[in-house]
């Protein structure tokens, strides 16, 4: 009747939907203007510690499987 099983609807938060609701409608345009290591950082500091630690090389534009 509600397009969910007894127990979806049993553990259903309306917190939770309104939040993947509005994850689902944030362009892909919006979100690659976020900085979502600064973001999560807010929740998780040591993503903040780690980022800063380790840039991988594929992120600086190298690639360690290259043949010179």
């Amino acid at each position: 009747m509600y397009g969910m099983s007894l127990d979806e609807l049993i553990e259903f938060d309306i917190d939770v939907k309104e939040i993947q609701e509005v994850i689902d409608k944030t362009s892909e345009q919006t979100s690659d203007k976020i900085d979502w290591t600064k973001m999560w950082s807010k929740k998780y500091p040591v993503l903040a510690k780690y980022h800063a630690k380790l840039t991988p090389k594929w992120h600086l534009g190298v690639n360690e499987n290259a043949v010179a």
